[in-house]
């Protein structure tokens, strides 16, 4: 199973991917929440 979290505040987003739950693998991302 996979997981996906996202945090959204006011300068940024978030995002991390979690694979085959806390044992796996980890993405994570992080973009800016601008008109960039």
């Amino acid at each position: 199973m996979h997981y996906v979290g996202i945090d959204v505040s006011k300068r940024s987003l978030d995002v991390c991917l979690l694979a085959e739950g806390s044992k796996g693998s980890r993405k994570t991302k992080t973009l800016s929440n601008g008109q960039d």
